[in-house]
């Protein structure tokens, strides 16, 4: 008799170490999780923005949507406020984002007109090609507005956007603002 209350005792006392840790676990993990996700989120450092992640890194050297809203950091992670300039052999383009909050706004992507009928215009940076239809409002250097039909081949122009530019060939800019001569 005395063996199976020992053997007894032993049992329970078994069951309750057993889950008395896992509650020590389950414990330790929600812990765990909600400093993780306390972490995560916008932050200042001095007069910069940041924002961390949920396993609580940084978004660095990076275009990133969170939201509704498209945000730019540099190399260290700072939120990026104001022009930033890309250009490569096949691309020049200017990403502008709010000089307040860092929000994108719009881009401008540098070209030369190489080809022009009356519906549409060709023109190239480099080795890619970009179509652009008309209907776009055109601008003069001094911000005069002028036709699309006035557009001549072989001039410099900015083009003014907000959208996709689609891997077609030529590629087609979507959300176009407005064309602007250099």
């Amino acid at each position: 008799m005395k063996k199976k209350k020992n053997l007894l005792f032993c049992l329970i006392f078994a069951v309750v170490l057993l889950f008395g840790s896992l509650n020590v676990l389950a414990a330790g993990n929600t812990a765990a999780s909600s400093k993780a996700s306390a972490k995560s989120g916008w932050f200042n450092k001095g007069n910069k923005r940041y924002y961390r992640k949920a396993d609580g890194k940084l978004y660095k050297n990076t275009v990133v949507k969170i939201g509704k809203y498209t945000y730019c950091f540099d190399k260290k992670g700072c939120l990026v406020k104001g022009a930033v300039k890309t250009k490569t052999k096949d691309m020049k383009r200017t990403d502008y984002y709010n000089k307040k909050n860092g929000r994108y706004e719009y881009s401008v992507l540098r070209l030369r007109i190489i080809q022009k009928t009356n519906t549409e215009i060709i023109a190239r940076y480099g080795s890619s090609q970009y179509q652009i239809e008309s209907g776009v409002k055109c601008y003069t250097k001094k911000g005069k507005e002028l036709a699309f039909s006035n557009l001549k081949k072989n001039q410099r122009i900015d083009v003014y956007y907000n959208g996709s530019i689609l891997e077609v060939y030529p590629a087609i800019i979507e959300g176009i603002q407005k064309i602007r001569l250099v």
